[in-house]
């Protein structure tokens, strides 16, 4: 059965059609050793590895932040997420000034602290926990 599954899959490989950000496509995330890098929110990875495809929607680090200069009102949004989390970020960056997101499995810090020092008014929960039955 399960061999019948990736043969069926290999033959009807998935498409992904990602929206850019036009106000920015950069972001700067923070790893586990405090280091930072600068990143895009939407990776062109066509040219990856199979097995490195899911870094087309950034990857998973304890925190990261966007700039859209195009927005200067000051708002702000916090998304606490696990990887599922990351294809959402880009519909969120043109309509705040900056956009956080922290990976709470990678996160040493205080979640509820992060949200009331960077969410703003506005704060998603996006995991696929969410989804499961316990």
């Amino acid at each position: 059965m399960q061999e019948h599954c990736w043969t069926a899959l290999a033959a009807n490989p998935d498409t992904v059609v990602a929206y850019i950000p036009k106000g920015t496509n950069t972001c700067t995330m923070t790893n586990t050793d405090g280091s930072t890098v600068q990143w895009p929110i939407v990776n062109d990875v066509s040219n990856y590895a199979k097995s490195e495809l899911y870094a087309a929607f950034g990857a998973d680090r304890p925190f990261t932040v966007a700039h859209n200069e195009t927005i200067t009102d000051g708002s702000a949004v916090m998304v606490i997420k696990d990887s599922y989390g990351n294809a959402f970020i880009p519909w969120l960056i043109d309509h705040y000034e900056y956009i956080y997101w922290v990976d709470y499995r990678y996160t040493s810090n205080i979640i509820s602290q992060m949200v009331q020092d960077y969410g703003g008014p506005g704060c998603y929960h996006l995991s696929a926990d969410l989804q499961r039955d316990h």
